[in-house]
């Protein structure tokens, strides 16, 4: 089973998705999106760099004005600095029920994780997130680049961060994947 056969057989889980390589964590997020559009989930996509997304959602077919016009697609800029995004991310997630329907939400993490408040800040949101998993109505995909996060940090970051979540995917740099249960 490939990855994103894995990710659409997936009904309401908080994943972590953990990778080596930036263009190919983006890849997976973006058709998991793409999917769900095609599903008509609403779609939240939370990211550093909406510019970027939007160019990388239209390379690979995905009418960004045409959804965002029918209120399905939803990219969220993140704030430049961690407090806000911790202020920010928490009122999104508590806000979701609005949806009413089927949502896949995707939040990509590219703050500098080698920065022991930046972490301790990250595992405060995911408890957050995770408590109140039950009012999100559909999958939720936690991105994280294993090259921002510093040597001294990431056993135990990664440790945490699969505490707060139900699944975790690990992609490596040549493309493959892993993925396990939680318990």
């Amino acid at each position: 089973m490939e990855v994103q056969e894995f990710l659409e057989s997936q009904k309401h889980e908080h994943i972590v998705l953990i990778h080596e390589e930036l263009t190919i964590g983006n890849s997976i997020e973006i058709k998991f999106i793409k999917e769900g559009l095609g599903k008509g989930h609403v779609c939240l996509y939370i990211t550093n760099d909406v510019t970027t997304t939007k160019t990388h959602m239209e390379e690979i077919g995905v009418n960004v004005s045409q959804f965002e016009k029918e209120n399905l697609l939803h990219i969220i800029e993140i704030p430049k600095t961690f407090s806000e995004y911790k202020k920010n991310i928490l009122e999104i997630v508590n806000d979701i029920e609005k949806y009413r329907k089927d949502i896949r939400v995707v939040s990509t993490h590219h703050f500098d994780f080698s920065i022991n408040d930046n972490v301790n800040s990250m595992i405060e949101i995911e408890q957050k997130i995770d408590d109140v998993f039950s009012k999100v109505p559909g999958t939720m995909i936690c991105s994280f680049s294993l090259n921002k996060m510093g040597q001294n940090q990431s056993k135990e970051f990664i440790t945490k961060l699969l505490d707060s979540h139900h699944k975790v995917i690990f992609l490596q740099k040549d493309g493959t994947s892993k993925w396990f249960n939680l318990p």
